[in-house]
């Protein structure tokens, strides 16, 4: 939630501050020391990457969408993230 401010808390501060008020599943960042955080307080969370994934799952786009926006990532997610998407991508099975 880049950009996100509340009161005085900013970035992922804020959307920690939002999510703690209800009425999300999750978080969503690619932020290595904050989604580390995330674990350490219990916070539900996804990266980008598995994101894809979810979208796909729920129609929200098809399979070549998915594998170009995963290759558009692949720069900046760790080779162990990208090959499991990209695993999980491989063996999608239309419902």
């Amino acid at each position: 939630m880049s950009g996100v401010e509340t009161q005085d808390v900013k970035g992922e501060e804020a959307a920690l501050a939002i999510f703690q008020k209800g009425g999300f599943d999750a978080i969503l960042s690619d932020d290595k020391r904050f989604v580390r955080r995330l674990r350490a307080l219990n916070v539900p969370y996804i990266t980008p990457a598995v994101c894809i994934v979810i979208l796909l799952k729920q129609g929200k786009i098809n399979l070549q969408v998915a594998l170009e926006k995963l290759e558009l990532l692949s720069h900046f997610i760790s080779s162990d993230e990208y090959n499991t998407v990209k695993w999980a991508l491989d063996t999608w099975r239309t419902p």
